[in-house]
């Protein structure tokens, strides 16, 4: 996505005369992680489960854009982003009691314009204040009955008075709304709203009495918090007061903690990341049992993937970047909170791009993989690409990737072989172009020469795809096509250093609908479940592009405990032995925890293999084969780590230290520093104005880099 969306940038119309792009592109299909393919049955295939949200401001502008430029029929199913992607407001997070599950539901109001339509997003200070108002209208309809403290006391001491609960205002009171009266007790409700006006009050210009402030406003979150677990105790509260009391709990923490370590000494949240979140919390005195076990914060490290290796007992996330994800995914939203995908994200999202990318003169060079980047001999510029040519066409003919399907252009799970020259015999040998342990020779070397067949180089391919990878069976260290970068320039050589986290998915059909399969919560996507496939959406509405016949899709993902990312490529066996482990793992966790969700398909102390649709109509659990199961451990499809003290390792795409040479992807530094779609195209923004010297504004780019002080109480 990020060199998709470079390439976009490069390709405007007043661009075209200066530039010429050739997006050079391994194996047969585009989009990296967001990368999709249609089966032999015409399902669609995904690397995972992908959801939107509505703080994509940069990814919904670009989507608008290249769908303004489709001259789709009238009749197309997919024919404006509106059609493509969905408002969803209903989620869920899953809580543990005991041994049961179950999940708690969360409706996200719909707030003001549009993602991508242009309009300023919030700053830190409305974020905090709608973080705030969120929690209020959590306990308004799931805890409406909840405890007083002695917060009057509190407030009388501090000789603090209404304005700061919204029932009025002072003529001649210099700070209005910054206090709170003396009164009736309030309730933990009560204190949260006075939390949000006294925020929306604030501002830069309070002088000496800033800090002061600041400091009364985390002791008036923290009363809220002690009032609300004055009356429950939250390990035998329901599932949704628990949460609620978790919530206010981790809110009045992070709260407290971004005053002292951000707001008081005007710092990013970046200065934190050296910290993890969990640590984070602890150290401003959070509560250890919810630290280390309540889903809310479990959300933070599920949503990306934070675990190192996969390994779900080896949770890491810098604080800084955790938090900010958070507060920019909760509380900047604009539309709805979330967005879901009316179809695979190949023709949903690759397809557009890729024909307003070719109507735009880009040329596209498939099957070929970059192999090595070569330094002039003064070790300032890139001097040569190397380039294995995976296959060849038919009489040379320029490859054509897409095909119609249900009236969608889509991308097909495997090459279209016919367009190969040997085809057949490729496709008898399953070659797999995709993969880092293809054992096919290339069918060619290509070199291109600075000055002859480039001027500037993107290095546009996910991190994993160069980085140095060390074999756990033997300690063989393969050092990546970018070695000759690593060993002339230290930042570099540090930057490479960022870890992976590989991931598992699972789709599968059923003859049943959501309803019969036993989930009351209607159409729903839910993090923090069961692990490891803790992730699940509905993705129902996918079926109105696919063959006729199922009732429901789901779709599961979640982080996958294994090094064999890191496996040499002579070892050929990996993909498979990864494909059957996560066949066992997904065929394990719908016998042990499909429950959850679905009570309805489960037979006793198993799973009710019948409700799997099958279009090959086989009997009990062989009709789990009909379903699709992927490791992502191909380097090129692990998560990048947002681990403790990687941030400082990030470049930013004009960062490379060599003069024609510009990074992209999420692995770079941007306003995520995270695992996302919006954190690769932020990227591909950036690298395109680099390279053409524009100076242009990215909303967010910047959000975690920012000093809270150096706009309007925040960071846009």
């Amino acid at each position: 996505m990020a060199g998709l969306t470079c390439a976009y940038e490069l390709s405007r119309p007043e661009l075209r005369d200066l530039y010429e792009v050739t997006i050079y592109q391994m194996g047969w299909r585009l989009g990296g992680k967001a990368a999709a393919g249609r089966d032999q049955y015409g399902r669609n295939l995904e690397h995972g489960l992908h959801v939107w949200f509505g703080y994509y401001e940069n990814s919904f502008r670009l989507l608008q854009e290249v769908y303004a430029l489709l001259d789709a029929p009238p009749d197309a199913p997919l024919r404006t982003w509106e059609d493509a992607f969905k408002p969803h407001i209903h989620t869920g997070i899953g809580v543990k009691s005991g041994e049961s599950w179950s999940y708690v539901p969360v409706d996200w109001p719909m707030r003001p314009g549009s993602p991508g339509d242009g309009a300023p997003t919030y700053s830190l200070r409305g974020a905090l204040s709608v973080l705030a108002g969120l929690i209020e209208n959590l306990m308004e309809k799931h805890a409406p009955h909840h405890a007083a403290s002695p917060i009057a006391e509190w407030a009388f001491a501090h000789g603090l008075y209404a304005t700061a609960l919204g029932h009025g205002r002072e003529a001649h009171d210099p700070h209005p709304g910054l206090h709170l009266a003396h009164g009736p007790a309030l309730t933990a409700k009560t204190a949260l709203g006075a939390t949000r006006h006294w925020i929306d009050s604030m501002t830069g210009g309070l002088g000496e009495r800033l800090h002061e402030q600041l400091h009364a406003l985390g002791e008036l979150v923290t009363a809220a918090d002690h009032a609300f677990r004055a009356r429950h105790r939250l390990e035998t509260d329901t599932p949704t007061q628990r949460l609620i009391g978790e919530t206010i709990h981790v809110f009045a923490v992070a709260l407290r903690g971004a005053i002292v370590d951000l707001l008081i000494p005007d710092k990013p949240f970046e200065a934190i990341d050296n910290e993890d979140f969990r640590a984070w919390l602890l150290r401003h005195k959070g509560d250890p049992a919810i630290v280390a076990n309540s889903s809310i914060v479990r959300v933070v490290y599920d949503i990306s993937f934070q675990y190192t290796d996969g390994r779900l007992d080896s949770p890491d996330c810098a604080a800084g970047s955790a938090l900010g994800s958070i507060i920019r995914m909760i509380a900047t939203y604009k539309g709805s909170m979330c967005y879901l995908a009316q179809g695979g994200f190949g023709e949903a999202v690759i397809s557009p791009i890729y024909e307003a990318l070719r109507a735009a003169g880009v040329k596209f060079e498939f099957f070929h993989k970059v192999v090595g980047l070569e330094l002039s001999d003064d070790k300032t510029n890139i001097q040569r690409v190397r380039i294995h040519r995976q296959a060849e066409t038919v009489g040379g003919r320029e490859y054509s990737p897409t095909v119609e399907i249900h009236g969608v252009s889509a991308w097909p799970a495997q090459p279209l072989w016919d367009q190969l020259a040997d085809g057949a015999q490729l496709r008898a040998d399953a070659v797999d172009f995709e993969s880092r342990w293809c054992a096919r020779d290339p069918a060619g070397q290509v070199t291109l020469r600075q000055g002859e067949d480039f001027d500037h180089v993107v290095l546009a391919a996910a991190m994993g795809a160069y980085k140095p990878l060390t074999d756990s069976e033997n300690g063989d260290v393969d050092p990546g096509f970018c070695h000759e970068l690593a060993d002339a320039n230290p930042a570099f050589a540090r930057f490479l250093t960022i870890p992976l986290s590989p991931t598992l998915a699972l789709q599968i059909w059923s003859n049943k609908t959501l309803e019969e399969l036993g989930w009351v919560g209607g159409k729903c996507a839910t993090v923090s479940g069961p692990q490891p496939l803790n992730i699940w959406a509905d993705m129902s509405q996918v079926l109105d592009v696919e063959p006729k016949g199922p009732k429901s899709l789901h779709y599961f993902c979640g982080a996958y405990p294994t090094t064999l990312y890191a496996a040499r490529p002579s070892r050929v066996g990996v993909p498979h032995q990864a494909e059957e482990e996560v066949k066992e793992i997904s065929r394990r966790w719908l016998n042990e925890s499909a429950r959850a969700l679905f009570p309805a398909a489960v037979d006793g102390d198993q799973f009710d293999w019948s409700v799997l649709s099958d279009p090959e109509n086989r009997e009990g659990e062989a009709r789990f084969e009909a379903q699709f199961w992927r490791a992502n451990i191909e380097p090129t499809e692990c998560c990048i780590a947002s681990a403790t003290g990687s941030t400082l390792n990030r470049l930013l795409p004009e960062e490379s230290g060599f003069a024609n040479l510009t990074l992209t992807g999420e692995g770079t530094r941007h306003g995520l520093n995270a695992t996302a779609v919006e954190a690769a195209v932020m990227s591909g923004m950036k690298a395109a104005y680099v390279v053409s010297g524009q100076a242009k504004d990215i909303p967010g780019f910047d959000f975690l880099m920012r000093k809270p002080w150096s706009g309007p109480w925040g960071v846009r």
